[in-house]
């Protein structure tokens, strides 16, 4: 049996989870990294933290 196509376009699904987790890091060393990037890319890395999960709802369950 095969596994439907979600409809994303390709890399999608590697997108979303390598954003996931490069955010997974910045939560775990929030302090560190905020003190040596500027505020600008902080409140920017912020914004992508508020979307993720509207991303990960658009990344339905599938084939890795």
């Amino acid at each position: 049996m095969s596994i439907p196509p979600s409809g994303n376009p390709a890399g999608f699904r590697f997108f979303v989870r390598l954003l996931a987790l490069a955010l997974g890091v910045y939560t775990r060393h929030k302090g560190n990294i905020d003190s040596t990037i500027q505020p600008e890319i902080a409140t920017a890395i912020g914004v992508l933290l508020d979307v993720l999960p509207a991303l990960i709802a658009q990344n339905p369950p599938g084939p890795e």
